[in-house]
């Protein structure tokens, strides 16, 4: 979701919270609270209130069982069989999960606390832009940042737990056919805006897909390193179209010109590379669809050497929700999530798959992952969805392709 409106508390957004922060020491924004909204972060020690020195564990355990149960809302179906294992470690604790589509998830969560009932405890959630840019902080706070040291400890990078815990990263390469072609077709983003790739290249529509939105969003953003990759490509400066801001905006114009083929689902996107006999390459379908290739349905397979990048990264959020009634539940859910040295996949096991990751260093990767992958070794070939970025600028990119694709 991009939404102009909240544009405003961006500005407001600030990194964690320090575990051992004072309880004087209040974030820019805490007087925009309601007053009940902060007594209940100081009974959940959440917030500037989190406990001097960092969770005491074994009287959140206590306080947890107390509560008896946590309720969480999640994009993701799996979440069925991360309750199972939670509740077999902790068996006085039930886990009552809700899987949702995330766009029905949010559509819930927000109507539930615009009406004042707070039924959720845990949200499992990515829509990276409305999350950071509109939930995160007021005047809508829904939810609340819960980082276990665990996280701090072993994140690859500050940014996967800074201002809101990612617990999986998805990303989005670009995929190819290898029983059609001896090495991968391309090496250079621009290579996708040469007459050869006219009407060979499969994406999402970015007019009704958010996360193909997001992926040529992340393009325009990264403009500097699309000049720099066309001077590679062509051996020549880029020079800007009449009325084209930035190289960002020229390639996603050229690429339109080179008429993609437009289908309704990244499903779509590995089935049409993937067929017997593709030569098309694939757009901003997740990395997770290679499983397909694994079961023998299709036959695709990611392109990693791209200049300046092969595709995107896309995060899925973990936090407390705003209110929880059990949020002692709701903190150890978490750290279960993130795991521990002894077992650091924890209960995060039905998305430790090829494409998904927790950003923990060190952990194996996923079984079946191309070349043993890990995202250590690739996060540097994926560039970030950034939620500001999208925020400010996804409507104009989405306003760019509408008036510039034509069919």
């Amino acid at each position: 979701m991009v939404c102009a409106g909240a544009i405003a508390t961006a500005a407001l957004i600030i990194g964690p919270f320090n575990g051992a922060a004072q309880a004087k020491e209040f974030p820019a924004w805490w007087n925009k609270l309601p007053s009940a909204d902060r007594e209940w972060a100081k009974k959940a020690k959440l917030g500037p209130y989190a406990e001097k020195g960092g969770p005491n564990w074994a009287e959140i355990e206590r306080l947890a069982k107390k509560e008896g149960k946590v309720v969480v809302y999640s994009q993701s179906s799996r979440i069925k069989k991360a309750a199972k294992k939670f509740r077999k470690k902790y068996p006085g604790i039930e886990v009552v999960p809700f899987p949702m589509y995330v766009s029905d998830l949010i559509a819930r969560w927000k109507s539930e606390i615009s009406a004042g009932v707070y039924n959720a405890d845990v949200i499992f959630a990515d829509d990276e832009a409305t999350m950071i840019n509109e939930y995160l902080v007021p005047p809508q706070k829904q939810i609340w940042n819960f980082v276990p040291p665990e996280a701090k400890k072993t994140w690859i990078d500050p940014s996967y737990y800074d201002p809101l815990l990612i617990i999986r990263i998805s990303l989005q390469p670009i995929f190819y056919n290898p029983a059609s072609y001896s090495k991968p077709p391309i090496s250079n983003l621009w290579d996708l805006t040469k007459p050869e790739w006219s009407r060979r290249v499969l994406i999402m529509d970015p007019t009704v897909d958010p996360f193909a939105l997001n992926w040529v969003t992340t393009i325009v953003q990264h403009a500097d390193e699309l000049a720099k990759a066309y001077q590679e490509a062509f051996g020549k400066k880029l020079k800007l179209d009449p009325g084209v801001a930035n190289a960002g905006y020229q390639w996603l114009k050229d690429f339109m010109d080179n008429r993609p083929v437009i289908v309704d689902s990244d499903d779509k996107v590995a089935e049409g590379v993937g067929a017997k006999g593709s030569k098309h390459i694939g757009l901003a379908a997740f990395y997770s669809k290679y499983r397909w290739t694994l079961q023998g349905r299709v036959n695709i397979y990611p392109i990693y050497n791209v200049k300046p990048f092969a595709g995107t990264q896309t995060f899925t959020y973990l936090g407390i929700s705003t209110h929880s009634a059990h949020p002692n539940a709701a903190k150890l859910f978490i750290r279960e999530m993130v795991g521990n040295a002894k077992d650091p996949i924890g209960i995060f096991f039905p998305w430790h798959v090829p494409g998904d990751f927790k950003p923990r260093k060190g952990i194996s990767p996923p079984k079946g992952m191309p070349e043993g992958a890990t995202l250590e070794s690739l996060v540097s070939k994926y560039r970030p969805n950034d939620p500001h970025f999208i925020y400010t600028e996804g409507l104009k990119v989405r306003d760019f392709w509408t008036i510039n694709f034509k069919r």
